[in-house]
């Protein structure tokens, strides 16, 4: 029994002194102040701001309701975490060659981008800039503010590119939701088809009482499907875009002279509105499907999976999907159908 304990002891004892000189000596072997890329406590992180000598402009700030960007937009969860995980693991591998210095000054000069790292209270805690890969893709040279000399930084055991990572476009960083509202939250929403003012609508909620307001030549006497009306308000979670276009040459030009298929104006319970004009999109050679004869809704010539939406929000201009918003496009006739007596998901027929 004394024997293992002592074989016991001796392995640890071995295992600690391992560590310490294979990671603990490794860490400490460069100060801080010029390789103290990583940062162990990324929960401290409030704003993360990226830039480069080119103008472009990232600022992410940690608020109680996730991330947004710059100031104005939510941003991407998925891309924020994946540099929070990167700005845990990175770790300086070597200095770069002295040999490299001005060349890779220069470098950073030109093209490098600059991470600058604030505490939740505002008080800075790192600046570094980034820079390239090195020769054999080993890692990313970085460069610490204020240190005489770069270093080759990469993610442990992980070979590969940090400067994706840190991408100064804002579109990389951008979300994708446009319309992420609950059916409770919902207090009006209306949808407005210039060319066929007869299927427009409005639908209010009014603490649960639900009532729509279309034509009257629509409503008749019939009855309203409350059924149908509560699906609909439920569509308006989750609604997502394919890509911001902002800044795509004359495509202002285009918008301004296609049709627009409809407009959706949304309020909520807390007084936020929320507007998008939705175009129809010229056919392009990406366009997959031209047939547009299962459809005489969709006029000649324009993209049958794809339109261009226009926000008010943000004065965005944005790609979305047929596929997204086809439960959104409803017509007010059908808010006084009767159900098939068949099984039924959403407002469609369901084959048995």
């Amino acid at each position: 029994m004394q024997k293992t304990l002592l074989y016991l002891f001796i392995l640890l004892l071995f295992g600690g002194g391992v560590y310490y000189f294979i990671f603990y000596k490794k860490e400490a072997a460069f100060a801080e102040s010029e390789a103290g890329f990583q940062i162990r406590d990324t929960a401290s992180i409030g704003t993360i701001f990226l830039s480069t000598p080119d103008g472009r402009r990232v600022l992410l700030n940690r608020t109680d309701s996730g991330w947004t960007l710059n100031k104005k937009y939510p941003a991407l969860t998925q891309t924020v975490n994946i540099l929070l995980e990167t700005l845990l693991d990175q770790q300086a591998l070597y200095p770069t060659p002295s040999s490299a210095h001005n060349r890779i000054i220069t470098q950073l000069a030109g093209t490098g981008i600059k991470v600058e790292l604030y505490d939740r209270k505002g008080e800075k805690m790192r600046v570094f800039y980034v820079g390239n890969e090195v020769h054999d893709y080993e890692g990313t040279t970085m460069l610490m503010e204020g240190a005489d000399r770069s270093f080759v930084v990469s993610l442990g055991q992980f070979i590969g590119l940090l400067y994706s990572r840190y991408n100064p476009d804002i579109d990389n960083w951008r979300s994708k939701m446009l319309i992420n509202v609950p059916e409770k939250d919902i207090s009006k929403v209306a949808i407005e088809y210039p060319d066929a003012p007869l299927n427009s609508f409005t639908v209010n909620n009014d603490n649960g009482k639900i009532s729509v307001t279309a034509d009257p030549g629509i409503i008749g006497t019939h009855q309203m499907n409350e059924r149908r009306v509560k699906l609909f308000l439920g569509f308006f979670e989750n609604l997502v875009c394919e890509g911001h276009l902002n800044g795509m040459k004359g495509l202002d030009s285009i918008i301004s002279t296609v049709p627009k298929k409809c407009a959706i104006d949304l309020v909520t319970k807390q007084g936020l509105h929320q507007h998008l004009d939705i175009y129809w999109m010229p056919q392009t050679q990406r366009s997959k499907n031209i047939d547009t004869t299962r459809n005489l809704d969709i006029p000649k010539g324009y993209d049958i999976d794809r339109y261009y939406a226009v926000g008010n929000n943000f004065k965005d201009t944005l790609l979305i999907q047929q596929y997204t918003f086809d439960k959104v496009f409803r017509k007010a006739y059908e808010f006084y159908q009767e159900d098939p007596t068949v099984d039924v998901v959403g407002f469609e027929k369901k084959e048995k």
